[in-house]
């Protein structure tokens, strides 16, 4: 009898110098080993993560010390999908971070588990996937392995749709849960073999491409819509201490905005708004069992202005004991949401400002200004509000104007903290409709267009990184503005991250031609800023 229905696995983040090497190693042909680059940092002739500098910093005071990863906190996606689990009579058990949780993913394969299911959140490519599925199947072959979430959905919607089949065939996972939501359809598939049942016996269940002995097949296609209010976390069901000090939470499902360098909108359909009730229920729940920061990941918070109010009434009314930092669109802030935000705990704003020129801006179908940015930009810090600004470099219609105009913002403005890299060509966003009007062509990292090619974004990014002085810059892999949050959680004063940060960024402008940094005086610095500071 199988002891688990289901074990879900969160991330893998893979080797790190396996993605370096592979990644240098057509350098020439596109711009990811040139985004690696600003992600990363190359001490002693090697490149590393940022945090595993942070790690090894720590080994040095204290060689116990566990290590710590941006992907620690449990994901969404697992929480939501246990919960559905349960809701539906079956048992699970969530791995976190695949790399760091080998060893527990590895005693619960003894047992032979019902079922695996992967999350794919963050793939844009197989490797990762491949990897806990031939680590699972050499443990315990006769458990079925199911993958869903973005990867595959994705996958159905792009150029490479002709050969969805064979990419996924390739992987090797049994059922593929092909749908931008899929709790019903995983919950249907494990209480079905659960019961007994074959892989024949989901033919049933919507959504689905299933791989059998005699071939693969797909199921009719049937658009999940799981109410949000109905589908919440149940908190209940994991240790407080998983949950603790950093949660997230959504209170909402897709965008109602339709910018077009995003697909988000059009694989998750209509926006959908959970109940401010609900909301204050499940808040209550985190607020008592002890989460420091709540993330609330909506894409758009503050979108609708009323309901956002609201929300932030709601909060202070309770007087919670945790802080707070989400996704906040400019366009839509007034000085009132401001205040109230600030006085409901928020203490962190990620705002998606993409381009400081306005022509650009348009092109992005943005309904956004450069005036707006500056205004909320500056009520934001005012307030006490910490703000990553986040722009990408080289979408249709950018050129060093738009780029002039870009570092002026940031100058202007001075948000706590920035991001930037190079634009992703995804085929399956709107402006992939417009690419003869741009003359654009090539795809993700390797592109070109009437204005810009991929090097010239690239030594754009390089040319930010060198001349903003004004915010300190937080890359987007690897480490990112949550994970400030989620340190400080664990313990380390904002004082030592942000010392920790200004390092990483000295580094990785030294390394921008691939010139080597010595670490004596990195570590150095490091544990002096620790020891006063950690």
């Amino acid at each position: 009898m199988h002891r688990i229905d289901c074990v879900i696995i969160g991330h893998n983040t893979g080797n790190f110098q396996d993605y370096i090497a592979e990644s240098k190693s057509m350098a020439r042909f596109n711009g990811a080993y040139r985004n690696a680059q600003i992600n990363s940092l190359l001490l002693d002739g090697r490149r590393i993560s940022y945090m595993d500098l942070f790690n090894a910093v720590r080994k040095q005071t204290d060689p116990a010390a566990e290590e710590l990863t941006p992907f620690d906190p449990l994901g969404l996606a697992s929480l939501h999908l246990a919960s559905s689990l349960a809701r539906n009579g079956a048992s699970s058990v969530l791995v976190g971070e695949f790399q760091k949780g080998k060893q527990k993913l590895e005693d619960l394969l003894r047992d032979e588990p019902l079922t695996v299911a992967i999350t794919t959140t963050f793939y844009f490519e197989p490797t990762p996937m491949k990897e806990i599925v031939d680590f699972v199947r050499e443990r315990s072959p006769e458990t079925k392995i199911i993958i869903g979430g973005p990867y595959p959905s994705h996958l159905e919607r792009g150029e490479l749709s002709d050969a969805l089949e064979m990419i996924l065939d390739d992987i090797g996972a049994d059922v593929y849960v092909i749908d931008s939501q899929g709790e019903a359809a995983l919950a249907r598939i494990v209480t079905t073999l659960k019961s007994g049942g074959g892989l024949e016996e989901l033919e049933s269940i919507p959504n689905l491409l299933i791989f059998s002995g005699e071939g693969s097949y797909r199921t009719k296609r049937q658009p999940e819509d799981n109410p949000i209010d109905e589908n919440r976390v149940e908190y209940a069901l994991f240790d407080r201490s998983a949950l603790q000090p950093f949660s997230m939470m959504r209170t909402a499902i897709s965008c109602p905005f339709a910018c077009s360098f995003c697909s988000y909108p059009v694989r998750a359909g209509d926006h959908r708004l959970a109940e401010v009730d609900q909301v204050e229920a499940d808040l209550r729940k985190l607020s008592d069992i002890g989460v420091e920061f709540v993330y609330f990941i909506d894409d758009t918070f503050n979108v609708p202005a009323p309901r956002f109010k609201e929300l932030c009434r709601m909060m202070i009314k309770n007087r919670f004991r945790f802080k707070w930092l989400s996704y906040l669109r400019c366009g839509n802030m007034d000085y009132e949401a401001v205040q109230l935000a600030a006085q409901s705990g928020c203490v962190g704003a990620l705002l998606g400002i993409e381009s400081g020129d306005q022509e650009v801006l348009q092109i992005m179908n943005k309904f956004a200004s450069p005036e707006k940015y500056r205004k909320a930009i500056r009520w934001l810090e005012d307030a006490g509000i910490m703000t990553w600004a986040l722009f990408f470099v080289g979408f249709p219609g950018d050129s060093e104007t738009g780029l002039n105009n870009t570092i002026s913002l940031v100058s202007d403005t001075a948000p706590s903290f920035y991001s930037t890299q190079i634009w992703f060509y995804d085929d399956s966003t709107p402006i992939h409709k417009r690419a003869k009007e741009f003359n654009l062509q090539g795809a993700g990292y390797t592109w070109k267009h009437n204005t810009m090619t991929w090097v010239e974004a690239c030594d754009n990014v390089d040319r930010m990184l060198r001349e903003i002085k004004s915010s300190l810059y937080v890359p987007q892999n690897g480490f990112s503005f949550e994970t400030i949050f989620y340190l400080m959680g664990r313990g380390f004063s904002f004082k030592y991250v942000r010392d920790f940060l200004e390092t990483c960024r000295d580094v990785v402008v030294a390394g921008l031609g691939d010139t080597s940094v010595d670490s004596t005086n990195i570590f150095s610095r490091l544990q002096t800023s620790h020891r006063l500071h950690g």
